[in-house]
Formats: structure tokens, sequence, C-alpha cells
């Protein structure tokens, strides 16, 4: 909590001085830039929501479900593939539709893939946990003591 305020009390120091000096590095008046404000609130939730989520599947991958380090960045480099075509394909017509309908449908689309990744890791989980374990033998090799 600490760290929070430390950030916030720069933060408006560096606003404060921008605000005072002659020639300032990030000029207040290109907040009123009609969007730029939202964008940039945006993206930083996307951050916010991008980042943990990344890190929490390849989390998933590697401690539950037993892959490697390559192999969870290998599975999960499709849907980075995937991120940047369909930047490259959306950049194309940003101008053509506009702030607000690219920023409802890129939201849309985050939430409908975060809910699926989330359900089928949830479907992989409850499957992989009804699976059989081997019986393991050594102390009591009774069959009533073998679990299937």
């Amino acid at each position: 909590m600490l760290e929070l305020a430390g950030a916030v009390a720069l933060l408006v120091a560096f606003l404060l001085i921008q605000r005072s000096v002659r020639e300032p590095l990030m000029p207040l008046a290109i907040w009123r830039t009609p969007g730029l404000a939202t964008a940039n609130l945006a993206m930083a939730l996307l951050g916010a929501a991008w980042i943990p989520m990344r890190y929490f599947l390849n989390l998933y991958l590697q401690q539950v479900l037993g892959y490697g380090a390559f192999a969870s960045g290998a599975a999960l480099l499709p849907m980075t593939v995937a991120i940047m075509i369909f930047m490259i394909a959306t950049s194309s017509g940003a101008d053509r539709l506009g702030d607000l309908p690219r920023l409802t449908g890129g939201f849309q689309a985050a939430f409908i893939g975060a809910g699926t990744v989330t359900a089928a890791g949830a479907v992989l989980t409850v499957l992989l946990m009804r699976q059989p374990k081997p019986a393991v033998t050594g102390q009591d090799i009774r069959p009533e003591a073998v679990r299937t």
C-alpha cells in the first residue's frame, strides 16, 4: 500500500511540474484531444487484465498440467499470433469505424476469449481429476486396499 501511495505522490508531482514549466515533457493540453483519454484508459484496463491473465494461464499450464517452460510458451503462441493478425487486420478499418465501435468490439472479444479460456481450463481440470490414478503398491497389496 505504501508503494501505491508513493506512486500517486510521484504522479501528482510530475503533473504539477509539467504544468508549471515553459517546455514540458508532456504538454497537459494533449489530454483535451478527443478520444485520447478514453483510448489510454482502455489500454490501461486491457493491460490490467491481460498481464495477469497471461501470468496465471502460464502458471496453470506449468503447475497443473505439467508443461515445461518451452511447451507452455508454445501453447500460448497461437493466441499471440492471433492477436498480431487481428491488430494488422483491424488497423486498416480504424478510420472508417471510429473509436467507440472498435473499443467495444475489442473488449467484447477479450471478454469472450477470457471466458472461453477459463471455461476450457475448468473443464480440462475436472476431466484430468476424474482420470483413475495408477495404484501404487508397496505398503498394502490386498485387493480391498487398492483404490482405483
